[in-house]
């Protein structure tokens, strides 16, 4: 940098983390979707970044507590926040809409969907969790379908007679 009219001082003092440019303070992750959009967690809110128009704008829906973990679909329209205390909120990105809640009940340490998209494997405790997808299937009535785990329902499917959401199959 000696001959490019850049002084130590000048470098030193414009330098700055993506975390402060972000807004990303609360030790959760960054993620990128391949539309370039940047999202961030800030707080108990999404950010998500533009970087193709220079926008930011937040998601429109708040955890309870601070967001700590992200995951995101590879076309990027299911994304998966999950807070501190380990309540997941699975949205859909283009719409802005809660589509599932589910309390996981201990923090999450990670959270990825596997390269089809179709199984979600969530690290707590000491234990990972798979989380199977009713993407692609026949008769999937919502985000998550399969066993929960209490049962419940028919054959120990949830839902059933209660007329509610399926509950995640775990593995």
């Amino acid at each position: 940098f000696s001959g490019d009219g850049f002084s130590s001082r000048e470098m030193t003092s414009s330098n700055f983390t993506l975390t402060r440019v972000t807004g990303a303070q609360s030790g959760g992750n960054l993620l990128f979707s391949s539309e370039d959009v940047l999202f961030s967690a800030i707080g108990n809110r999404v950010a998500y970044f533009d970087l193709r128009r220079n926008a930011s704008n937040a998601v429109a829906f708040e955890a309870r507590k601070d967001v700590d973990r992200l995951a995101l679909t590879s076309d990027g329209v299911l994304l998966v926040a999950i807070d501190v205390d380990g309540r997941l909120m699975a949205v859909n990105v283009p719409r802005r809409v809660v589509l599932h809640r589910l309390n996981l009940k201990a923090r999450c340490l990670d959270a990825a969907f596997s390269h089809d998209d179709g199984v979600l494997a969530v690290t707590h405790e000491r234990l990972p969790q798979l989380l199977v997808g009713a993407g692609g299937r026949r008769g999937g009535g919502g985000v998550w379908e399969g066993e929960g785990r209490g049962g419940g329902g028919q054959n120990g499917r949830g839902g059933g007679e209660t007329g509610g959401p399926p509950a995640p199959r775990l593995l």
